[in-house]
């Protein structure tokens, strides 16, 4: 099941593991570059799925690596 974050309440801890975030929005929610990401997926840091060429991140592993310090961000969480 894919999910797109905008108009989904992604607080509730046992939503994140279906909700799923486009790699631009990801980018621009944890102000990070296209660029950046990419390298994260290169050395499988940062999993991923690509559909319709669109690539997609699970929020939960987003989060879980953020907590873990692998991946740095001035944003703590993927919140609005």
């Amino acid at each position: 099941l894919l999910l797109y974050v905008d108009g989904h309440n992604t607080s509730a801890e046992e939503n994140l593991e279906s909700v799923w975030i486009e790699n631009k929005e990801l980018a621009c929610r944890l102000n990070l570059s296209l660029r950046t990401l990419q390298t994260y997926r290169e050395r499988g840091i940062l999993g991923f799925s690509v559909i319709e060429r669109k690539i997609y991140y699970k929020i939960s592993e987003i989060q879980a690596l953020i907590n873990s310090g692998l991946i740095t961000t001035r944003n703590k969480k993927l919140q609005r």
